[in-house]
């Protein structure tokens, strides 16, 4: 696409997080009105297929990064590439029923230099200048991006849905990530990350409204 494109040929002039997130928020300023975008929040690397993924090679669950070249490959064709294309469809779904701008993170390409700490830091401010609300694609719940943006959300009071546009409400929340690091630990994961993203969550609900949140 054009903006992928853009993104290309400024990240091949510079990758510095502080000098390129600047030029791309301005980007997305030029056609999204404050507050007026759907964030569809998506797994790219991770996600369900991930785990399942994981399972069909006997692997643990280290990071990709640390993994062989042929096995790295295996990953960008069946998580990577079906998290894309599926992030693809539930945003262009959205976009024509509701006929708003949606942002889609999984269609801005790899940017050589970024941490992943940038990409959260970027994207939060993504959904603080041009989300009124947050679409989160299935498998969100075992992705340490989407389960940081929903807390996040939360706290930004953003209201935030599943794919199929059912409000995703803080108890459902965080039964569907309880659920994710329980699969993630049985299966011999470490699901430390995720469960601190889950005590997050959990403390933006006040005490006393907790079991009320959990029985929405």
């Amino acid at each position: 696409t054009g903006l992928e494109r853009t993104v290309e040929e400024m990240s091949s002039d510079s990758s510095s997080f502080k000098e390129l997130a600047p030029r791309l928020i301005a980007i997305y300023a030029s056609v999204v009105d404050a507050e007026s975008a759907i964030y569809c929040s998506t797994p790219i690397t991770t996600g369900r297929r991930y785990v399942d993924w994981l399972l069909r090679h006997g692997l643990d669950f280290s990071s990709i990064d640390d993994a062989p070249l042929p096995l790295r490959a295996d990953h960008m064709r069946y998580v990577v590439e079906h998290n894309v294309r599926h992030a693809a469809e539930v945003s262009g779904r959205i976009r024509s029923a509701h006929r708003r701008a949606v942002i889609d993170p999984a269609a801005i390409p790899h940017i050589e230099g970024w941490r992943q700490d940038d990409w959260l830091s970027f994207w939060e401010d993504v959904i603080d200048r041009f989300a009124q609300s947050l679409v989160f694609v299935d498998g969100w719940e075992y992705s340490l991006g989407c389960t940081h943006e929903y807390a996040y959300a939360l706290s930004r009071n953003k209201p935030c849905f599943d794919e199929r546009l059912t409000d995703l409400r803080v108890g459902r929340g965080i039964d569907l990530i309880g659920a994710a690091c329980e699969t993630m630990t049985q299966l011999g994961g470490n699901a430390a990350k995720l469960r601190r993203n889950l005590q997050t969550v959990m403390g933006l609900v006040p005490l006393e409204k907790f079991e009320l949140f959990r029985d929405d």
